[in-house]
């Protein structure tokens, strides 16, 4: 029995057992881990719900697509009744023709808005669009010109969002002038282009020029479909984080402190719709697919960083725990498992306090702060539950080393699997070189 007992107390007291307690509470502290992760995405959800509210009566995502000709047209066809008698059946379908050139010319001015603490983007834009038409053979797809009402035909301009326009649009339409009607007009001419613009207007024989200009609002992004067989588009802006969008890059971009400009060429040849086409065998392929544009992106995302940060606890209860482990096997004194539970709370409480102080301050100065005030306080604990001012200063010294580590791993997002594993592995080293001579 004496031996069992003597057996017993010296598992209880053997360092390999320690280290699985230790283990343990680390992982027990990834609770109250998880619960922080938990509140940083509920509150990036409460952030996305301020946005749309803003964006609900400002303009959301702006995409626009046109201008892009309707023109009516008839197909007869001959049908014999049983009594032999031939009628004629006449439909209707619609031809769709996309202009020769179209020039883009869009000027963008930001402004900051906020709802309750949560900051929004929004812009204003004035879009200039010109270009020319060129009355096509609609022979070329077995449609005789006779049946073809140029005189009816309609300009259409796809918009996301109609609501976010200032003014009314006024066309330019060869040497004469009308003003767009709010709808996409027929709704059969762009499939899906419920939203929008349309104006009437007659196609002569030959080139035919257009202008208009839109004065629109939105938020986040702004693109545009490349609709014609040439096209040339240009963006300007105040904003000086933009993320250029996609299927074509820009040619051309250059971007300063002061904001950015951007300019795209893109041929025909490289969409996939033709020119001409018309809704008898299939239906309109959706031009906003082929949008291209920016994206004005904040350069840093509160709640991002933050809950990248959270991803790094683990590690960083393991570090903390790991000194506290080899300066308690170093030294001639044990600690209570309830220690080691106060420290790895100090660890989860920097967490709960850089989210909380982001939110106003930004997330460099919350890192600091909640970084001073954490390695303070675990150091003032381990001075006493140390009971030794080396090894407490040797704890604040490891846990800034991390903090540190952290932060220069958020700025350094293409080396961060490169910089985390070289961090593990100096840590790695270094207990086994301070624990090299434990009688184990």
């Amino acid at each position: 029995m004496d031996r069992i007992f003597a057996w017993i107390t010296g598992l209880w007291h053997s360092r390999l057992l320690r280290l699985l307690v230790v283990g343990v509470l680390a992982s027990l502290l990834l609770i109250p881990v998880a619960a922080i992760d938990g509140l940083i995405h509920e509150r990036m959800t409460q952030r996305d719900a301020a946005h749309d509210e803003v964006t609900a009566t400002w303009g959301g995502p702006q995409r626009i697509a046109g201008p892009v000709l309707i023109v009516p047209y008839d197909r007869v066809s001959q049908v014999t009744q049983k009594d032999g008698r031939v009628q004629e059946l006449r439909r209707s379908y619609r031809l769709r023709v996309l202009p020769e050139q179209v020039a883009i010319d869009s000027k963008v001015r930001t402004e900051l808005r906020r709802r309750g603490m949560y900051q929004i983007t929004l812009f204003t834009a004035e879009t200039k669009f010109s270009g020319s038409f060129a009355r096509p053979d609609p022979s070329a797809l077995g449609i005789e010109p006779s049946d073809v009402y140029w005189d009816r035909a309609e300009l259409v301009v796809e918009l996301s969002e109609p609501r976010a326009l200032r003014q009314q649009v006024h066309l330019s339409w060869g040497a004469k002038a009308t003003s767009f009607e709010p709808g996409a007009g027929d709704q059969r001419s762009v499939p899906g282009a419920t939203r929008g613009i349309h104006a009437p207007v007659q196609v002569s024989p030959g080139v035919t020029r257009f202008s208009f200009q839109l004065a629109h609002a939105g938020s986040r992004e702004l693109r545009f479909a490349p609709v014609g067989k040439s096209n040339q588009v240009s963006v300007r802006a105040d904003w000086p984080h933009p993320s250029f969008q996609g299927q074509w890059l820009p040619r051309t971009s250059t971007i300063t402190n002061q904001g950015f400009q951007a300019a795209w060429a893109v041929p025909h040849l490289g969409r996939n719709y033709p020119q001409l086409s018309h809704d008898e065998t299939a239906p309109f392929p959706a031009l906003l697919d082929a949008a291209l544009g920016v994206d004005l992106i904040s350069p840093v995302d509160t709640y991002k960083m933050c809950a990248r940060s959270v991803k790094y606890a683990g590690l960083v209860l393991l570090l903390t725990f790991l000194v506290v482990w080899v300066l308690e096997v170093l030294g001639s004194f044990r600690l209570h498992s309830i220690q080691y539970l106060l420290t790895g709370a100090g660890v989860c409480v920097f967490f709960l306090l850089q989210l909380s102080l982001a939110e106003h301050f930004g997330f460099l100065p919350a890192h600091a702060i909640a970084s001073v005030a954490v390695v303070a306080l675990s150091t003032a604990y381990g001075f006493v539950a140390l009971g030794n001012l080396k090894r407490a200063l040797v704890l604040g010294g490891v846990l800034s080393s991390v903090y540190a580590y952290l932060f220069i791993l958020f700025q350094l997002e293409t080396f961060a699997l490169l910089i985390g594993a070289c961090a593990v592995f100096a840590a790695l080293a270094a207990v086994m070189y301070v624990t090299r001579r434990v009688q184990w």
